[in-house]
């Protein structure tokens, strides 16, 4: 064999090589990405309930909310509406970077949580439908687990 062609193998070989340790790396630094999102996610879930926890005054407020909407004085169902927000808006969240490859059933049970009482269940049809439609960059998929979870608890056909 010419020198020439053996140079040609051995630079081919290592270029596969390298091409094969970067994608084990890409691969590697995808799970890491994902066990981070996994932590963030987690940590804010826990920050949120620890809210309902360590405020007596709100955790009052979130036992109301199985009586529903009407039981509310207007700042209370402020309050009630921008925390049922904030989760929604760590849904959407990560809806939208792919939390676990957006399985449904994490979603569902994300939005079980959410609508878990007569309130909840309220401000999803008054507004918190609304609010996911407008906070979810127009995509109709995430909005279809949630009208579906509301009709699970609900009974009621609701959305398109």
């Amino acid at each position: 064999m010419d020198l020439v062609v053996i140079a040609q193998i051995i630079t081919g070989t290592a270029t596969l090589i390298v091409a094969l340790v970067l994608v084990y790396q890409l691969r590697q630094q995808h799970r890491d990405s994902d066990r981070e999102l996994s932590m963030k996610s987690m940590e804010l879930v826990q920050k949120q309930m620890f809210i309902g926890l360590d405020n007596q005054d709100f955790r009052k407020i979130l036992t109301k909310r199985k009586n529903g909407l009407m039981s509310f004085t207007d700042d209370e169902k402020e309050l009630v509406f921008n925390y049922n927000n904030m989760i929604i808006v760590r849904i959407n969240t990560e809806w939208r970077l792919g939390r676990l490859s957006g399985n449904k059933i994490y979603f569902k049970n994300n939005y079980r949580t959410l609508l878990s009482t007569k309130a909840d269940l309220e401000y999803f049809k008054e507004f918190g439908r609304d609010y996911i439609k407008r906070t979810n960059a127009g995509n109709s998929n995430l909005l279809a687990i949630a009208d579906e979870v509301y009709e699970e608890l609900t009974g009621e056909k609701i959305g398109d």
